[in-house]
């Protein structure tokens, strides 16, 4: 499966499936059928959960980093990862966190 994570943008072709928010794409990147994901940092007001009472934004961010813990943990993660934010500080730290955790 490829999965495009973007409250705005749209899938580049009709391979992809896309989702908008963290909470949508969490449990379909933990069943670990995701071959290719193309993350947005930031995914709008839909994103925000709470976390110990506290509001929190559920980012493409967040995600990328529960990918990182899912292969410390064994598990089978994205073969490829490409990050489209138009967010210059968040995309260049996610394109940092790609290379140093999920490139091999």
């Amino acid at each position: 499966m490829k999965l495009f994570v973007d409250d705005r943008r749209t899938p580049p072709d009709d391979t992809w499936t896309l989702v908008k928010t963290y909470q949508d794409a969490l449990p379909i990147i933990d069943s670990e059928v995701v071959e290719e994901l193309a993350l947005d940092n930031d995914l709008g007001i839909e994103s925000f959960r709470y976390v110990e009472g506290h509001m929190v934004e559920g980012s493409g961010y967040d995600l990328l980093m529960h990918v990182v813990q899912m292969k410390m943990d064994g598990k089978k993660v994205p073969s490829k990862i490409t990050v489209h934010s138009a967010n210059p500080v968040m995309n260049q730290k996610m394109r940092e966190v790609i290379e140093r955790y999920l490139n091999d």
